[in-house]
């Protein structure tokens, strides 16, 4: 590592060198505790949500042969277990949400200028792809909720549901009512987490990078 990104008075450059490492280890080692965290759970919630989107799937089939006549109402548990998920997955990353949304910015732009000012140094382009993939992956995550939440609604729909009993019909308008507006991760409940999000914040960054850059 042959630059040092914060200086520190009275201490030798071996020693600031030493302590940057540390500091950039220590850091890229939260960020990376934080998205396996997401990951885990990202992949909790999508694997229910294709069952339940399998679940529908099946749902003629299961009005033809009326097995189960309690199946309509199974799959509606199973949907309010979802939406009861999906709730406590958002209070709990409320505040991680909120910070990473207001520090993805200038950590991309940190980044960025970098890699301007040092392009030889690998640490550079390491860093920028910590700063990176983090709102990355957590955009991807964000946009492959939405997306899955947004068929539940069209699936339920194209359903033969005037073959259903008027209890099941019930049932399955509440589905529908419940799933008219499709889930949406999003940071200080305003700004929501999807792929758009992360395409603005990089092109934002390259911006303030390019406008940075020519003023030093």
């Amino acid at each position: 590592m042959d630059f040092i990104m914060l200086g520190c008075p009275l201490v030798s450059k071996a020693s600031q060198q030493i302590l940057q490492a540390v500091l950039i280890f220590l850091v890229s080692q939260i960020f990376i505790y934080i998205l396996a965290v997401l990951l885990i759970l990202g992949f909790y919630i999508v694997t229910i949500l294709n069952i339940f989107s399998d679940g529908i799937a099946v749902l003629d089939q299961e009005i033809r042969n009326a097995i189960d006549q309690k199946y309509l109402r199974n799959l509606h548990l199973l949907h309010l277990e979802i939406q009861i998920n999906l709730r406590e997955f958002e209070t709990l990353f409320y505040r991680i949400q909120i910070v990473q949304i207001v520090t993805s910015l200038p950590l991309i732009v940190g980044g960025q200028l970098l890699i301007l000012l040092y392009p030889t140094s690998l640490i550079s382009y390491l860093m920028y792809m910590v700063f990176i993939r983090q709102f990355f992956v957590n955009s991807i995550f964000g946009e492959c909720i939405h997306s899955k939440t947004a068929g539940i609604f069209t699936a339920l729909y194209l359903t033969r549901w005037y073959e259903m009993s008027l209890s099941d019909q019930m049932i399955l308008l509440m589905m529908m009512k419940n799933t008219i507006k499709p889930f949406a991760i999003k940071a200080a409940g305003m700004y929501s987490i999807n792929m758009a999000a992360f395409l603005e914040v990089v092109k934002m960054s390259f911006s303030f990078c390019a406008i940075l850059h020519a003023l030093n």
